[in-house]
């Protein structure tokens, strides 16, 4: 986002990087949901530039908002008090079953955790395919700035 101008908290430039970056129908869609008006009103007294920049920031910090999502991830359309009550099934799941019959069994496999979606565990079983490119080769691609960037954190 765009910094201060003149030692004030941008505002103005600082929404117009947040609609070119694309986030624009998120930030419209938590306008209408909180019943604000729609992004073709701000600059007007129903909207002003410095209301919608406070918004958006707030959104922005809110789990489950559009624009946290839209810029964030699926992750962040939980919270963390959801993410905690999330853990907290799975452990009551895991102890229920650990005191049954079926817990000592041999070879027994506890229950598989429940996971909000978005937060999903990676699949680390999947192969990937193809030949490895040499560093060299992709140094050369991405160009001079890309290779000096690459020798500083190299030397340290």
């Amino acid at each position: 986002m765009a910094g201060s101008i003149r030692c004030r908290p941008g505002g103005i430039l600082a929404v117009l990087d947040l609609l070119e970056a694309g986030h624009g129908p998120a930030l419209e869609a938590d306008l209408l949901t909180h019943g604000l008006p729609a992004l073709s009103k701000v600059g007007s007294p129903d909207l002003p530039w410095h209301a919608l920049f406070i918004f958006a920031r707030r959104m922005n910090e809110t789990p489950g908002s559009a624009l946290a999502v839209a810029k964030h991830g699926t992750s962040r359309q939980w919270s963390p008090t959801e993410q905690m009550l999330n853990g907290i099934s799975n452990m009551m799941q895991w102890l229920i079953w650990s005191k049954s019959k079926d817990a000592s069994q041999p070879g027994a496999k506890p229950p598989a955790p429940i996971y909000l979606p978005g937060l999903e565990p990676v699949d680390e079983t999947v192969k990937h395919r193809g030949k490895p490119t040499p560093l060299a080769e992709v140094l050369e691609m991405l160009g001079d700035q890309a290779k000096d960037m690459y020798s500083a954190l190299a030397t340290g």
